[in-house]
């Protein structure tokens, strides 16, 4: 549902609106709903392999003599992920909390004078319901990302 009814919110900060650009975007759009495609079981399946190839790496990588070398580009690496999907966690979070928020803060003007616009009834419903089917997943996805890129940091920090 894209029209708000009697809805005082400029539309480039409508919720609604929020949520389909940011689908509309091309990384979201390709790359994500690749993942969000995939069933719990191969979910898993690769989450364990993951973790047990990083607990081999640890005991590989301790023989080795450049050691230090490799875990100081895995270390870069992580960083670098953590870098780049945590602004996107930061929006996906901030979108789900317009949607599932029944009062929605919003500034009329660029005179930065703050506003608060309750949403009706009707609308409500919609927004929680696009919020729980549509957004979630993307929320869920971008938070074990973030969860394991951070593990993954501490584990490749301890082989220095």
């Amino acid at each position: 549902m894209k029209v708000f009814f009697l809805c005082p919110v400029p539309e480039n900060q409508k919720p609604i609106n929020e949520y389909i650009f940011f689908r509309a975007l091309f990384f979201q759009n390709n790359f994500f709903n690749l993942f969000l495609r995939q069933n719990v079981k191969e979910k898993l399946k690769g989450k364990v392999f993951f973790l047990f190839c990083c607990f081999f790496s640890k005991f590989f990588f301790s023989k080795v003599i450049f050691s230090f070398e490799i875990s100081s580009f895995f270390s870069f690496f992580f960083l670098f992920s953590l870098f780049l999907f945590f602004p996107f966690f930061l929006r996906v979070n901030q979108i789900r909390n317009n949607l599932n928020h029944a009062r929605f803060f919003y500034e009329e003007t660029s005179w930065y004078d703050g506003q608060v616009w309750e949403k009706p009834l009707s609308l409500i419903r919609n927004d929680r319901l696009l919020s729980t089917q549509k957004i979630e997943p993307i929320f869920h996805l971008f938070f074990n990302l973030l969860f394991l890129i951070v593990f993954l940091l501490f584990f490749s920090f301890s082989f220095l």
